[in-house]
């Protein structure tokens, strides 16, 4: 719903100068990631960081993994927006899908002042950078 919705709207067309198409799944995600209850985990922090050049599924660690979160699909779609444009704070931080704390745009050394949203597959690629004003 929420890439239909951004289709509608127009804000999904990275060659007019706005976002990419798959950008609206990563803020998505994080989204979700970022609850104060999470409805997702984030899988990063399950893997083994001495493995970092093989991905090996932590399928043990996720298998206990349970939302508390008791929140209606509704409820979670008016949160999202209210969490991307009132809640997050674009200038100072970063979406990032493989930590689930807050992640700043001085800690991934970035001088941008608008949206930031980590490649997931490429960590120094900000999926943002191609955004005209």
């Amino acid at each position: 719903a929420f890439r239909y919705w951004a289709s509608v709207v127009r804000m999904d067309r990275q060659a007019e100068g706005t976002l990419p198409p798959h950008t609206f799944a990563i803020l998505l995600v994080y989204f979700l990631q970022q609850q104060t209850k999470p409805v997702l985990p984030c899988i990063h922090e399950y893997l083994d960081p001495s493995n970092e050049d093989v991905y090996i599924s932590p399928v043990e660690g996720l298998a206990g993994w349970r939302t508390q979160n008791k929140m209606s699909p509704a409820e979670l779609w008016i949160e999202l927006f209210a969490f991307l444009s009132i809640g997050f704070k674009s200038v100072e931080l970063v979406v990032s899908i493989k930590k689930s704390g807050m992640l700043t745009n001085e800690e991934k050394q970035w001088k941008t002042k608008r949206l930031a949203v980590e490649d997931p597959f490429s960590c120094k690629r900000n999926l943002c950078r191609s955004i005209q004003a």
